[in-house]
């Protein structure tokens, strides 16, 4: 894993590209602490840069930037390619000779001796990588299918710039940038900027499954072209019986991990205790001779706390367990340092938890195995099902009686309801409901919806639309929204979350949290192969609301016993809400004090005191809305100077 940097410009001397390349570089050490290259064109133009994290051939001749043997390409690539091994054979087969072991350098052959249309179509893994033709005097950029690795760009008719962060991007660019309005009402709706916009203008990131190829030569002209994407059409023919896609869903669960598992560092494990994490580490473990290392994070709020969970999993699985249990404390210490850490404003407070756990992590590991992308390919949020519910009782009934019913919910005395509700549990000695008040107000929103197509939009967004925070009447959101029909809601809102959430905002997250920390973390779930097989499988395979992921608990069931992991999902989330209320709210009130706000002119103040203030009253759940200001006021102080 690494960090690429590139820079063609006609009005700079090959001293100044030179010197700006690697000031590029120097902000991206984190990603790439073992090894530095740069390449400098015949004609001194062109100046492309590599930071390398070791994990494949650990010798020089993994050393990048990488020309093919022909001389006729260079590369500079971050990621993995999975399928390298079966790329070398098959090119080995057709007389080409390698000298080293490293996946780059089947990559930069395979280019050169197949093309880069066929190459890339063949390839299974995580990458982002630049390719510069001599001959044709052109850059390709290039990433991978569902957005795993980042690459950002900026072009105008006389330069290129691209970078695998927006802030090395800034050391090649050196030019004053505007933030994209539309980009930042992105942000606050959904807590992440979509490809292939940024947060400034004239910034994009490379969209996944997509090269573009810029013309150095001849003005910078350039062609896009998409070399994969998510199938167009919702596939309910039951091609394979269940039991048939089990089996099939195992052996390709097994061959992802296997060549995931390949490296010449220690390989670690994620392990929170849910389905998908559980799944990868005991199949993982089933192909090692000995206990891998697996990592989980705990809190003190029972609600929020699987470590337990995994603590037994672990057990049962056989490995060499590790738990990081974390306070607000923690968060509050670690807060700045996680949030400035990330080149555009994001939203998840779980990066925090993710950050310290990386931190742990790479003590013993250089890569970590995550269940990342289980939920968004095999059904298992509950808002998908929950949106479907919903919108099924709006359908049942005219739109003046469910917005009766929504009057009526938001005129009950939800605290005092919550308060009894609970009392009276306590009295029996069972357990209550935690924010009981707040998911009645949910469902009181949702009923009042105008559109049933508002509905998955509705919980999937942080603030209801950009313009109720932002002072702009220009803003179009991105994504757009989609439309979903009853029939095949779950199955639409999964390509939603495959399309947009997946690679905007899990994706991100992990990749800038484990970068920088120079940890490698590896996504077995999302190989390509499964995500296609995913495609195939009718509805009933991903199972209800009572019974989410049924295909992939199925399979879990296979090789861990189904009481440990048969109980309710948690998520990998931290308790922000109620810290907001407490040992945060300090820190909360000083960053949304007045000289903060008033220093965002294109912020609605109003409104975010009001979040604030409904919160603190347990008037409604603004911790979303709330985080997602306060984040993007500490990315703001930071890069406004």
């Amino acid at each position: 894993m690494c960090g690429i940097s590139g820079l063609y410009n006609q009005h700079l001397n090959a001293a100044e590209l030179n010197d700006r390349c690697r000031s590029s570089l120097a902000k991206l050490e984190h990603r790439g602490p073992d090894d530095l290259g740069v390449f400098a064109s015949q004609s001194n133009d062109l100046f492309l840069g590599h930071r390398r994290l070791s994990i494949q051939d650990l010798s020089p001749l993994g050393h990048q930037p990488m020309t093919s043997k022909d001389g006729h390409y260079t590369i500079v690539f971050n990621g993995e390619i999975y399928n390298f091994l079966e790329l070398k054979k098959q090119l080995e087969s057709m007389h080409v000779v390698f000298q080293g072991h490293s996946d780059t350098e089947v990559l930069v052959e395979s280019i050169a001796k197949l093309g880069l249309e066929t190459t890339v179509k063949n390839l299974i893994g995580m990458f982002a990588f630049a390719v510069y033709c001599h001959h044709s005097r052109t850059v390709t950029l290039v990433r991978d299918p569902i957005g795993e690795k980042p690459l950002y760009y900026h072009v105008d008719s006389q330069a290129l710039a691209f970078c695998s962060e927006l802030g090395a991007l800034k050391e090649l660019i050196r030019n004053e940038l505007e933030i994209n309005l539309n980009a930042l009402g992105s942000y606050f709706k959904y807590g992440y900027i979509s490809a292939p916009e940024t947060i400034y203008n004239n910034v994009y990131k490379v969209e996944p499954g997509t090269f573009i190829t810029f013309d150095i030569k001849g003005g910078m002209n350039s062609h896009k072209e998409v070399f994969w994407s998510l199938p167009s059409k919702l596939n309910d023919a039951e091609s394979l019986s269940y039991s048939e896609a089990q089996i099939k869903l195992q052996n390709l669960l097994n061959q992802s991990i296997e060549q995931e598992l390949v490296s010449d560092v220690p390989v670690g494990s994620f392990l929170s205790g849910g389905i998908d994490s559980t799944l990868v580490t005991a199949l993982a473990q089933k192909q090692q001779a000995t206990p891998i290392d697996t990592f989980t994070v705990g809190f003190n709020e029972k609600d929020f706390n699987e470590a337990e969970h995994a603590k037994a999993l672990a057990k049962s699985i056989g490995t060499n367990h590790h738990e990081l249990y974390i306070s607000s404390t923690d968060i509050r210490d670690r807060i700045q340092d996680s949030s400035q850490k990330f080149d555009e404003p994001y939203s998840n407070p779980s990066s925090i938890a993710l950050d310290l756990l990386c931190c742990d992590a790479r003590k013993f590991v250089t890569v970590c195995l995550s269940g990342d992308g289980g939920d968004e390919l095999f059904g298992g949020y509950n808002r998908y099902h929950q949106a479907a519910r919903i919108t099924s009782i709006r359908q049942s009934y005219p739109k003046w009686c469910t917005q009766m019913a929504s009057n009526a919910v938001s005129a009950l005395p939800l605290q005092s309801i919550e308060k009894a509700y609970n009392a009276i549990h306590k009295l029996k000695g069972s357990k209550g409901a935690a924010n009981l008040s707040f998911k009645f107000q949910k469902i009181a929103d949702l009923l009042a919806l105008k559109e049933d197509a508002d509905v998955y939009d509705y919980l999937v967004s942080y603030w209801g639309e950009p313009s109720e925070i932002i002072r702009s009447k220009s803003i179009i959101t991105h994504p757009q929204k989609q439309a979903f029909s009853h029939s095949k809601f779950v199955r639409t809102a999964m390509d939603w979350d495959q399309q947009w959430y997946l690679p905007g905002e899990i994706l991100y997250k992990s990749d800038r949290i484990s970068m920088s920390n120079s940890l490698e973390v590896r996504v077995p779930l999302l190989d390509r192969r499964i995500i296609e097989f995913s495609h195939t499988l009718p509805a009933s395979y991903f199972g209800n609301a009572s019974n989410p992921k049924r295909i992939l608990k199925d399979t879990l069931y296979k090789v861990v016993a189904k009481e440990l992991v048969d109980r309710p999902k948690m998520g990998f989330s931290v308790p922000i809400g109620q810290w907001i209320r407490s040992d945060l709210k300090d820190w909360a009130y000083s960053l949304l004090s007045s000289d903060n706000l008033n220093s965002l002119p294109f912020i609605n103040q109003t409104a975010v005191q009001k979040a604030l203030d409904d919160h603190c009253s347990f008037k409604r759940d603004s911790s979303n809305k709330l985080w997602s200001i306060l984040m993007f006021i500490q990315w703001y102080q930071k890069n406004s100077t």
